[in-house]
């Protein structure tokens, strides 16, 4: 017998009757009764919240703890009864757990509290719902975006009818929908062929570096990629530059990017900042692409007379978005996109599907969005705005904005004032970031000092602020939302963000004193060897997780150096050039093990590694002084060019190629880094420079300066490093001043405030006679010279001082590979400290070891913040004496004194002349004069250097010193060996060098050259007190 198959679709016959109790279980379900009881009870609690006035931020609880709250208001079986209690418990915990937006403790977010009557249709909306896409559905909705299309479009000041306006769910869906338009508008065949049908040229977007997350995520959900994002940089208020935007733009061009869409802001959500508006539409029409602006949070400043004129240009743009659940205070979500040009918005989703869309327009669908927005279903949420502006009209609206941006720059005006705050910009809105800089703590711990706060702050609940990272500095972030807020609540969250500062830093001062010293790591000990403090401290910071990675992507997604050197201080409560040397040389052995494991991914530093050491892991100074010296030939091979030497390929991510002239080799060199890494060590070093120098010489509460003479160096060695250390000095006003003339180093000199100037030693000397015509209140201000790439004579240093009552003079040593190496501190030793936690510098011997103290060796430097393409043991081309490790309550770091150019150098004036190219030259000179075989008589040779006397003297070993001495002034005449000498220098000079340097500029350097002959065993050759002849001698 046949059976037929049942319908899954088809109920049982015994469903098929409803029961009367079942009919009656459905109506309770949809009980006017019920429905009346809940709203009374919603309605006086929101009426007591709105009554209120308690200071209330937010009160967090752990997830699992409101799980197991929420879970037991969960009806206990499948079916239950409406329970008013029930309802009241839920609605008590969702209130609980809301930010109160109605408190003036609320300083936190973007969204507002609502207008109270739109909160009331808001609830109507919802039980009567009308779809606002389709006008059938959504009669009323449809009606009041045409009405609020003419309202605003009359503010914008767009001609009737000739633009358009949709309404959406979020700026995030509005922004994406206008790069739609822009995408079919610029790239017509992109909806039915795909990005793949436009040719070579690959589409692409810039956005400012400032732009929204989601401005930025709609490259990935189009189609065009991340890759193609271009990021326009933005100028010292934090808007897109245009000059340098136009700059980025034909960039990318050059690069085959073909941005057909430009995405400006209105109101950033990191400080509020609008961009220049005029200048981008201008920009953009020159590239033929589409101008979108997100005005999500400063749009609304269209309803105020006062403030639309800080959105001047706006109307230019050929999209922009505003969101009214923000600064229209009206229930989210309800975006307003608007369209320059009628018909526009139906292009982004071209398609008519017959359900939903009728094949012909009439006077209803003529009004309706369906087809010009993403949503099928869409709230009505543009009832909400409709309604309290038809009842109070748009001056209720602008009058609460303006009281918002009034309060702001009140409270700028206060912070600013506060001697423990840092307000970097003057606010657009009602927005403003700062930082609570209490004193002494140092600058490098302000960052997590602030995030601290702002959990502090947060979980005592009575206020709510965020937090913002802007150029690598965590700020807090007030956003005013609430008319109520006045100057006693801006002094009440600055009164608490003091005490729980005192709180956080007396707790940690506390923790730092009870922590005991740890044993100090010795050339060649294990980690195992050290107390457990200080190795668990540097398992910490760098995990095994991060120790051992295998490929480039896992090189690129390692956290920087900075961030374990941040945990560090933050772990023990100081600075890292305060930690005891023991702890800070743990930290770095631990560093330098997986710097080793990072260059291993390299096949090339691989060989150069495991052909050393062999392949295991390398867990001690002694076995990392196995590894061989890198010098610039190794580099040349390493990083130019091809750059096989990368661990992470040069196409992977941003990278700055750092060119330098070569001057010994003559030949130019390229230094390859990370844009990131880099920037991250222009921070380390400027923070250290700024706390230890700075702070000690450019004192009191006015601006201070520091200017540089290497502003147009930048593609010589440390002219870069030197530029981007110094411009990151916390607190210190910047000047790429260039080359230093009389008008303007006077120029600089009467700006008010202490100066601090940092050049070549040439350039440093040239200030002496820039003295007269200045005022005593100029010279006096003046205070720090620091000056590299040669030395200061004893008379200039005087002289310096004479015209400078208050200066000092130091040097710092910087080079390519190394950046800022060594500082000056004390103006009375020649000594200089090594920046802790920059890099790990050695003093070697020829065989790599390092050297004792008060021995000269080679200065070998490996880079610590360098992941993408590391450096190991680079041999930096200079000699130095190793000094005693520094030990101070706020300073533990190595030190060392240079000693000269290795291999070895001689400065004169500012150029550099290798010692043994030279040295090859002057006896190949003396040769051809037939004066002197220089190498077939000598048994040492050395040059000696007198700065004081200015004179330089070929000091020549030979037994016959006596008799060779009388025929050679015989041979040589009334000019001795000064011209055969000056010949020789110049004929060692490389090509590129020979461009700066000559016979004429040695003669005017007032340097006096001779050969001297002497007995090998006397003491007129210069011998280390281990017995070594350095080729140089330089005497100061």
């Amino acid at each position: 017998m046949l059976h037929r198959r049942k319908d899954l679709n088809e109920l049982d016959d015994s469903s098929a009757f409803t029961s009367k109790a079942d009919s009656a279980s459905l109506e309770e379900f949809f009980s006017v009764g019920d429905f009346t009881a809940a709203a009374h009870q919603a309605v006086k609690r929101l009426a007591d919240m709105l009554s209120g006035d308690s200071l209330e931020g937010v009160r967090l609880q752990r997830p699992a703890d409101l799980m197991a709250r929420a879970r037991n208001l969960m009806v206990a079986t499948d079916r239950g009864r409406f329970d008013l209690h029930r309802f009241s418990e839920i609605l008590d915990l969702y209130l609980e757990t809301a930010i109160k937006v109605n408190s003036r403790g609320y300083m936190a977010r973007q969204f507002s509290s609502v207008m109270p009557v739109a909160a009331v249709f808001d609830m109507v909306s919802a039980m009567v719902p009308q779809p606002a896409s389709y006008y059938e559905a959504g009669q009323f909705a449809n009606i009041a975006d045409r009405l609020l299309e003419e309202t605003f479009g009359r503010l914008i000041g767009w001609p009737h009818g000739r633009f358009e306006m949709v309404t959406t769910s979020g700026a995030s869906l509005a922004n994406m929908t206008a790069v739609l338009v822009a995408r079919n508008h610029c790239l017509p065949q992109s909806w039915n062929g795909g990005l793949a049908v436009q040719g070579s040229r690959r589409p692409a977007i810039a956005v400012g570096e400032d732009a929204h997350f989601s401005v930025t995520r709609v490259a990935g959900i189009v189609g065009i990629g991340q890759d193609q994002v271009i990021r326009l940089p933005l100028n010292e208020r934090r808007q897109i530059c245009p000059e340098r935007a136009a700059a980025a733009l034909d960039s990318a061009a050059f690069r085959g990017l073909d941005v057909f869409c430009v995405i400006a802001s209105a109101g950033t959500t990191s400080i509020g900042a609008n961009d220049p508006f005029p200048e981008l539409a201008a920009l953009a029409k020159r590239h033929r692409a589409w101008l979108h602006v997100d005005a999500a949070h400063n749009g609304a400043f269209l309803v105020s007379d006062r403030l639309r004129p800080r959105l001047s240009g706006l109307g230019l743009a050929d999209s922009f978005c505003l969101d009214a659940h923000k600064t229209l205070f009206v229930p989210a979500l309800c975006t307003l996109l608007f369209y320059r040009e009628k018909g526009m918005a139906e292009t982004a989703f071209p398609q008519k599907d017959s359900y939903v869309f009728d094949p012909f327009e009439d006077e209803m669908t003529a009004v309706q969005s369906g087809v010009k927005n993403f949503e099928c279903t869409k709230r009505p949420a543009i009832l909400n705005l409709w309604l309290a502006w038809s009842l109070y009209g748009r001056h209720a609206f602008a009058d609460k904005l303006e009281y918002l941006v009034t309060m702001t720059g009140v409270a700028h005006d206060y912070l600013a004032n506060q001697p423990d705050f840092f307000v970097p910009y003057r606010p657009e809105s009602n927005i403003l970031c700062f930082v609570h800089r209490p004193a002494g703590v140092d600058s490098r711990r302000l960052s997590l000092l602030q995030i601290q706060l702002r959990d502090r702050v947060r979980a005592a609940g009575q206020y709510l602020l965020s937090k913002v990272e802007l150029d690598g500095q965590t700020m807090l972030r007030m956003v005013l939302m609430n008319h109520r807020i006045g100057l006693h609540d801006i002094q009440g969250v600055v009164a608490e963000i003091r005490r729980h500062a005192r709180d956080i830093l007396e707790n940690e001062a506390t923790q730092s004193a009870s922590r005991s010293g740890i044993c100090r790591l010795q050339p060649g000990a294990n980690m195992m060897n050290f107390a457990s403090s200080s190795r668990d401290l540097a398992k910490l910071v760098l995990p095994e997780t991060m120790m051992h990675p295998r490929t480039a992507d896992d090189v690129l997604v390692l956290p920087p150096f900075l961030a374990a050197l941040q945990h560090a201080q933050a772990h023990l409560g100081c600075r890292v050039d305060a930690m005891p040397l023991e702890t800070h040389a743990a930290i770095i052995e631990r560093r330098l093990s997986q710097l080793v494991s990072i260059a291993r991914v390299n096949p090339l530093w691989r060989q150069r590694i495991d052909g050393a050491i062999g392949t295991d892991p390398v867990n001690s100074l002694k076995q990392f002084q196995a590894l061989p010296l890198t010098d610039k030939e190794v580099c040349q091979q390493m990083f130019t060019q091809t750059r096989p030497g990368m661990v992470v390929p040069i196409e992977r991510c941003g990278f700055e190629i750092v060119a330098s002239g070569g001057t010994s080799s003559g030949k130019p060199s390229e230094t390859v880094y990370p844009l990131g890494e880099l920037q991250e060590t222009y921070g380390w070093a400027g923070d250290f420079m700024g706390w230890h120098v700075m702070a000690r010489y450019l004192t009191g509460d006015g601006a201070k300066w520091v200017a540089t003479t290497l502003a147009d160096y930048q593609m010589w060695s440390s002219g870069t490093m030197v530029g981007g250390v110094l411009q990151r000095i916390p607190g210190v006003n910047y000047i790429g001043a260039g080359p230093m003339s009389l008008e303007v180093f006077q120029l600089m000199m009467s700006y008010p405030g202490p100066k601090a100037i940092m050049g070549i030693s040439g350039s440093i000397a040239l200030l002496a006679t820039f003295a007269d015509g200045l005022s005593r209140e100029a010279r006096d201000s003046f205070r720090v010279a620091l000056y590299g790439s040669g030395v200061l004579t004893p008379k200039v240093r005087a002289d310096l001082r004479e015209a400078y009552p208050n200066l000092t003079v130091l040097s710092y040593f910087a080079a390519v590979q190394a950046e800022t190496i060594g500082l000056q501190l004390d103006p009375e030793s020649p000594v200089l400290t090594a920046v802790p936690g920059l890099h790990l510098v050695e003093v070697v011997r020829p065989d790599g070891q390092w050297a004792e103290e008060g021995e000269e060796g080679e200065l070998v430097v490996t880079r610590l913040f360098g992941n993408a393409a590391p450096v190991l043991r680079y041999k930096v081309g200079d000699r130095v004496i190793r000094r005693p490790d520094l030990r101070s309550p706020g300073l533990n770091a190595m030190q060392f004194e240079y000693a000269g150019r290795s291999g070895d150098f001689i400065h004169i004036g500012d150029t550099q002349y290798s010692a043994p190219r030279a040295l090859a030259a002057i006896i190949a000179e003396f040769r051809r004069r037939q004066v002197l075989e220089i190498d077939r008589v000598a048994t040492d040779t050395q040059f000696q250097i007198d700065r004081t006397k200015r004179q330089l003297h070929m000091v020549i070993g030979t037994p016959d010193a006596a008799s060779l001495s009388a025929q050679i002034a015989a041979r040589l005449g009334p000019e001795g060996s000064s011209p055969l000498m000056i010949a020789g220098f110049v004929r060692s000079l490389s090509v590129f060098n020979a461009l700066e340097a000559n016979e004429a500029s040695l003669l005017s350097s007032g340097y006096r050259f001779a050969i001297r002959l002497v007995e090998p065993s006397g003491a007129d050759l210069v011998r280390t007190e281990f017995g070594k002849l350095p080729l140089v001698v330089d005497r100061v």
